[in-house]
């Protein structure tokens, strides 16, 4: 598990738990959600959506894996859904590209390798963290042979996204979705108000309506 930054770098990982743990349960055991529940995190403070005069903290992005607070923000069930509740979603999956997109970058380039590697879990984590520092350290770079045109998703001057070419070699694997249970008022109040933030005047996209 991992928090990344709109630079595609890693600003915080979790490496180690067994694959078998569901995200949400990965989450719940985190130092991360410790820190969230206790304030500890040097996070903005709340701040006024644009052009309006509603006031809401800042959150981190989260998918269906995820439970629903106010700190990660994750989209609407996928059924049955109102056409504020799609553009919520489309919204907020935007967003996710950029973890998506680092995620494949770092899959993309590891594959450079291409060689199995057998270690002792511990060395393994090391060796993990060890990639996630020198992703960084060459993002900092912006090295063009580490992060070539067209290798993360793009957007055309018609706002139309296009899929990166690491997405073409299938190189992560579906989240596991679950354990996301009893969110609390707040958070989906959060959640709605967004909703209806992005398709009012001051919060909606010109274009958004064709993705819907």
């Amino acid at each position: 598990m991992a928090v990344v930054d709109a630079n595609y770098r890693f600003i915080y990982s979790n490496v180690g738990v067994q694959g078998r743990v569901s995200d949400a349960g990965l989450f719940a055991e985190s130092d991360l959600r410790a820190a969230l529940d206790e304030r500890k995190l040097n996070l903005p403070p709340d701040e006024a959506l644009p052009n309006t005069n509603i006031i809401l903290p800042y959150a981190f992005v989260g998918d269906e894996a995820y439970p629903l607070r106010n700190d990660p923000l994750k989209p609407y069930p996928h059924r049955r859904l109102q056409p504020e509740q799609r553009i919520f979603n489309y919204r907020l999956s935007r967003a996710r590209r950029v973890v998506e997109n680092a995620f494949g970058i770092l899959a993309n380039r590891l594959r450079v390798f291409r060689t199995t590697i057998c270690l002792d879990p511990d060395k393994a984590v090391t060796v993990t963290l060890a990639a996630l520092c020198l992703h960084n350290f060459l993002r900092h770079k912006q090295s063009d042979a580490y992060l070539p045109p067209g290798l993360t998703d793009w957007e055309d001057e018609n706002h139309h996204l296009h899929d990166g070419a690491w997405r073409q070699e299938r190189t992560l694997q579906s989240v596991n979705i679950g354990g996301g249970k009893n969110p609390t008022i707040a958070a989906k109040e959060q959640r709605d108000c967004l909703k209806d933030y992005f398709v009012s005047p001051s919060g909606c996209l010109p274009w958004q309506d064709q993705y819907v």
